[in-house]
């Protein structure tokens, strides 16, 4: 078993209950973008945009936490899970096409280090 970190641990574990105590849908709405968490429902200047359903957690976990950065390899371990064993060059396909639905500039990359979503 591949040994990842507890915030990777933690995160997983409050998906998991966000989606079983649901009671209404929590909406995060940044720049023109409304996410339904969880529902897999998107609207980018209230049109809906279709995503894949990759794309679609890609996209709800970096907006969950603005402003924190990841690696592909913890956004592998978040998205498709620790057992994965497909390269991470992946995550940079489905970035680009994020870009291309939306705006370039929605998630910003760290050279060297990893994406994320500017906090505003």
């Amino acid at each position: 078993m591949k040994p990842f970190s507890m915030n990777i641990l933690a995160y997983k574990v409050s998906s998991v209950l966000r989606r079983v105590y649901a009671q209404e849908a929590d909406i995060v709405v940044y720049e023109g973008i409304r996410l339904v968490v969880n529902n897999y429902e998107v609207y980018y200047n209230s049109k809906p945009v279709t995503l894949t359903a990759k794309e679609f957690e890609l996209l709800q976990t970096m907006l969950l936490t603005k402003g924190k950065i990841y690696t592909r390899e913890e956004l592998i371990d978040i998205i498709w899970g620790y057992s994965y064993l497909g390269d991470t060059r992946t995550i940079d396909m489905h970035i680009k096409n994020l870009r291309k639905k939306f705006f370039p500039e929605l998630i910003s990359t760290v050279k060297g280090v990893g994406y994320r979503i500017e906090r505003f």
